[in-house]
């Protein structure tokens, strides 16, 4: 059923010139301050998964202490039964970045397929499923950048440096093209 899009957090009708950003961080991202304050000062979700949240827990805390929000990534590790693999992503992920960050995680962004489990998992902690649009990888923007639409940055194979570069180009594609940036907790 979430293959199909039923369950899953969409803009609001009333999004105007907005797009939706998450970025998805590693602990070495998030070990380095350009990086960080960046994330900040953009208004982007920061995405993590369990074992970042395990090891960077004091960025996350100053970030989500300057208004950052912080988002479910999952688990980090796949277990080969699906309905393992949901409950380790969703319930035991959440209660991790929750114990480390200091926050109640609202999104879950796996950055993967999701299925029915993940839904019912995330139902019975209040995550909504986020589902990206358009992907962005270092060195690799879309061609066109439209309104109402989510976009996940993902920068976990990428090094701090890249990573700052990247969000920087894709900020400024957005504001030329009239786009503002909006966390993923304003989805509906």
């Amino acid at each position: 059923v979430a293959a199909m899009g039923v369950g899953i957090a969409r803009p609001p009708r009333a999004a105007g010139a907005t797009a939706f950003v998450g970025a998805r961080v590693n602990a070495e991202d998030l070990a380095d301050p350009a990086v960080t304050d960046l994330l900040a000062t953009t208004h982007m979700t920061v995405i993590v998964d369990a074992s970042t949240a395990a090891i960077a827990g004091p960025q996350l805390t100053r970030l989500v202490s300057q208004g950052v929000e912080i988002a479910n990534g999952g688990w980090g590790r796949s277990s080969s039964l699906r309905w393992e693999r949901a409950q380790d992503d969703v319930a035991k992920a959440a209660t991790l970045i929750h114990r480390n960050a200091g926050c109640r995680v609202v999104d879950f962004v796996p950055g993967r397929r999701l299925d029915a489990f993940d839904q019912m998992w995330s139902r019975s902690r209040r995550e909504r499923l986020v589902m990206a649009d358009a992907v962005i990888h270092p060195g690799k923007m879309p061609a066109q950048l439209r309104a109402a639409k989510v976009y996940l940055v993902d920068g976990r194979r990428s090094d701090p440096a890249e990573l700052r570069v990247t969000l920087v180009q894709f900020e400024s594609r957005l504001r030329t093209a009239g786009l503002s940036v909006a966390p993923l907790k304003k989805l509906r």
